[in-house]
């Protein structure tokens, strides 16, 4: 319907006006004139009825210029801004028309002014609705003024900036980069998508704090704010990369803290275990000081087989626990390397940390090398001295074997060993 009423305007030249007055009309009636008329006239009684006069090819009526809800006329674009209070409220009005720029609000083509006000405009909603985080969400929208605190020096009370939000042409004459973010920050914040957000929300709020903080005046201008915006994001995510350095820093120390105690607990107690186990050695070599004594062939045999086992199963388990550290040591490394992909960023503090833990992993792999290494050594031994006493226990036969081919000549060798046996073998039995 508005719609109409512009057409009719344009129709007819486009006339300065004052608002809310009758604007007389007297202009050739042409076909885009009548038609532009006819279709007011079907939307008349929405906005001012006319009675046109036709005389000689001309037309005549008053056009009340229309200043309402349902359509507004402004001369000028300043005109707009001054007597548009949603603006400052985030909000662009529907059905307007401004002269000057001959541009209504339905046109395809919208003048630089008009897209750098839609831009300015946003950035006022978007402000007011990250306000609306901390306050009431009635005061965030509806005040003209908005309160950002700033940070406490722990001395002092808290204070606050005051932003007054007046919307001028200078400020609509300014870029305003980057804010977005305040919608990103209020649609994070009521989802809780974002971890640390609450932080995050601080940081921004310090940082318009800040800045309007640095102003003379206690009730900044809007204007101030918008041509400082720059400062503000730069700042946001100076302090936020700072935030989110620190944390990361945390993050991975306290990784590779407990990765470190969780590893030497369980090599400690690997180790222990393994340990544990060696006490059977002893008992092992005092056996066979029992079985280097033996009654009878069996019971010796039987000694000798079950030290051979004992230490057996030692060397078994030693395998068993040394797998099982190799696991503990690639695992360590592992989340080691993972919590310091990001080391290029990380502080020398960090760094020299990670590089020192990196060097005692190393030194620790080939200490724990070295005891597998001693253990199974030890373990060893009750096998070593078991061959040994075999070897002196059969040495008599071995002695009588070559002995006897020596001595006695091929022919009787057979003879003399078979006598020889029966004879060790009763002396065995006695």
């Amino acid at each position: 319907m508005f719609k109409n009423v512009v057409d009719l305007y344009r129709a007819v030249g486009r006339p300065p006006f004052k608002n809310g007055a009758r604007l007389p009309i007297d202009v050739e009636e042409t076909n885009v004139v009548s038609d532009a008329l006819a279709a007011y006239q079907l939307v008349e009684e929405d906005f001012s009825p006319v009675d046109p006069l036709r005389n000689g090819g001309k037309i005549e009526f008053e056009l009340k210029i229309p200043n309402s809800e349902r359509g507004a006329f402004f001369e000028t674009f300043e005109d707009f801004i001054q007597n548009t209070p949603t603006l400052s409220r985030g909000i662009l009005r529907d059905n307007y028309y401004i002269r000057d720029l001959d541009y209504w609000d339905g046109d395809e083509n919208k003048p630089e002014q008009i897209e750098k006000l839609s831009s300015v405009v946003n950035f006022i909603f978007s402000l007011r609705g990250f306000v609306s985080i901390s306050i009431d969400r009635v005061q965030a929208f509806e005040a003209d003024k908005l309160i950002f605190l700033k940070p406490s020096d722990g001395k002092s009370p808290q204070k606050a900036a005051i932003l007054k939000v007046n919307l001028t042409v200078n400020a609509i004459s300014v870029e305003i980069p980057s804010f977005k973010i305040l919608d990103a920050l209020k649609n994070q914040f009521e989802g809780k998508t974002k971890h640390q957000i609450e932080e995050r929300i601080l940081l921004m709020n310090t940082a318009i704090a800040e800045t309007v903080g640095e102003c003379d005046d206690d009730n900044v201008d809007f204007e101030y704010l918008v041509k400082n915006w720059g400062r503000v994001t730069k700042k946001y995510l100076h302090d936020l990369h700072a935030y989110v350095s620190s944390f990361s820093f945390d993050s991975a120390r306290k990784k590779i803290s407990d990765g470190l105690i969780e590893s030497t607990t369980k090599l400690n107690n690997a180790i222990g275990e393994i340990g544990t186990k060696l006490l059977a050695i002893p008992a092992s070599l005092g056996v066979l000081i029992v079985i280097k004594d033996a009654e009878n062939v069996l019971s010796f045999i039987i000694g000798l087989v079950g030290v051979v086992f004992a230490s057996l199963i030692i060397l078994r388990t030693i395998r068993h626990y040394e797998n099982q550290v190799d696991n503990l040591l690639n695992s360590f490394e592992f989340n080691l390397l993972e919590s310091s992909k990001p080391k290029k960023t990380f502080s020398k503090v960090i760094r020299d940390e990670i590089e020192r833990i990196t060097q005692f992993k190393c030194r620790q792999e080939i200490e724990i090398n070295r005891t597998f290494k001693f253990y199974k050594f030890i373990a060893r031994l009750p096998i070593f001295f078991s061959v040994l006493i075999c070897f002196l226990h059969i040495y008599p036969w071995i002695n009588l074997f070559f002995g006897l081919i020596f001595h006695c000549g091929s022919e009787n060798f057979l003879t003399e060993i078979g006598k020889n046996i029966i004879f060790i073998y009763q002396l065995m039995l006695a």
